[in-house]
């Protein structure tokens, strides 16, 4: 009876923790989705305003910019200092992206093909 009742409690405990983690990712996932719909309600209202009068074209510009625009503001850049140009912040982005898919094999290529060429690949 003992071992009875202490599965019993094991399985309440197990369901109070399933239950909190369940309500703590529903939370996480109706904050991600009130996220989403606040980005859409943004971005509609920029088709809205711009049929409407000069403040409405205005505001619809703005915003038709910052949507096309998602650009990086600035970058910090390897010396350690930030980069604001927008030119110099592409150039940080180009020179970083080169640098990591760069093909240098530090193994000389007799240890690389003998090891690769043990398997058969399709």
């Amino acid at each position: 009876m003992k071992q009875y009742k202490a599965a019993e409690k094991k399985i309440r405990e197990r369901s109070v923790n399933n239950k909190e983690t369940l309500e703590k990712t529903k939370n996480e996932y109706e904050a991600f989705l009130s996220i989403k719909a606040q980005h859409k309600m943004f971005f509609q209202g920029q088709r809205y305003f711009s049929e409407g009068g000069r403040a409405g074209k205005i505001l619809a510009q703005r915003v038709s910019v910052h949507r096309e625009n998602g650009y990086i503001p600035a970058i910090r850049s390897e010396g350690g200092g930030i980069e604001k140009d927008p030119l110099r912040v592409r150039e940080q982005f180009k020179g970083f992206y080169e640098k990591l898919y760069r093909s240098t094999s530090e193994l000389p290529r007799g240890e690389l093909e003998g090891f690769f060429g043990k398997d058969q690949f399709p």
